[in-house]
């Protein structure tokens, strides 16, 4: 079902996208099409459809001869269909696809046990465009190297993601060069990166409110203060990571960040100007 490719190289330096070695991550060949399942409660029947169930919420159709054409059609809104492509996406000035469509690395992993294994897996996600789909799958897009370094090294890189996903213990499964071939396909994954970066940014502003409201009512002459600027410049990376990953989906797929970015940004700028006074 699964392999590890060859050298684990994803893609060759002729196409310019630039990759590290995969190591042991495991590379899902031999299929024509893959299913996600965003759904946790859509369970496709497999063995009816003809497809082998890689992981919980994620399935693929063994490839055929050429003769044979076939992929199963389900039309459900909570499922995502993709396809190998050979070649990668290639965006104009303006951010958008143009002459083929985006192409994606779909990257499985299994869950991690322990409180530090999650806590790093959440840092790591914070320094990685990604696309969230259900737990333990995410979508990577795929751009070149010539515009990752826009984003480098605030960001992290496909391989990179995948490297410290490795180096935590876990076990990975990738299929790089995949198109999304659902009808409203863009339009959901849109939806996906917003709900999702709308909820970070939420979390960075209420973490910021409580901060502001503990400086706010700290009697004067207790030596809090290291702790105050401990929890503020945490606050602060995250702010400056956020910033990075709105740039990044804003150039990359249009989608309008800025007033997000902006509000957490005077949220961290409003708590640093509190603590400023404190300290004096």
């Amino acid at each position: 079902m699964t392999s590890i490719p060859k050298g684990g190289v994803l893609s060759s330096s002729s196409e310019h996208l630039a990759e590290l070695t995969f190591g042991s991550a495991m590379k899902l060949k031999g299929f024509s099409c893959f299913f996600v399942t965003k759904s946790t409660q859509l369970k496709l029947p497999a063995t009816d459809l003809g497809l082998i169930s890689i992981r919980s919420g994620l399935y693929a159709k063994t490839q055929q001869s050429k003769s044979v054409l076939f992929m199963p059609v389900i039309k459900n809104s909570d499922l995502l269909t993709f396809i190998p492509r050979r070649d990668t996406t290639s965006l104009g000035k303006t951010g958008s696809a143009t002459g083929n469509p985006r192409r994606y690395l779909l990257v499985a992993y299994n869950s991690l046990s322990t409180s530090f294994q999650r806590k790093a897996v959440s840092r790591i996600f914070q320094r990685t465009p990604l696309i969230r789909l259900r737990s333990g799958i995410v979508l990577l897009p795929q751009v070149r190297i010539r515009r990752v370094r826009l984003y480098s090294p605030s960001l992290l890189r496909p391989s990179e993601f995948i490297s410290r996903l490795l180096e935590l213990g876990a076990d990975v499964w990738y299929a790089p060069r995949l198109e999304l071939v659902n009808p409203a396909g863009d339009e959901i994954l849109i939806k996906l990166i917003s709900s999702h970066l709308h909820f970070r940014g939420q979390r960075i502003i209420t973490g910021c409110r409580s901060l502001f409201t503990q400086l706010k009512n700290e009697p004067k002459g207790n030596n809090h203060l290291q702790r105050f600027n401990m929890l503020f410049v945490r606050l602060r990376s995250q702010m400056r990571l956020f910033r990075k990953q709105t740039q990044f989906f804003q150039n990359e797929f249009g989608i309008t960040l800025s007033p997000l970015a902006n509000r957490v940004a005077s949220a961290v700028t409003r708590v640093g100007h509190k603590l400023s006074l404190c300290d004096t």
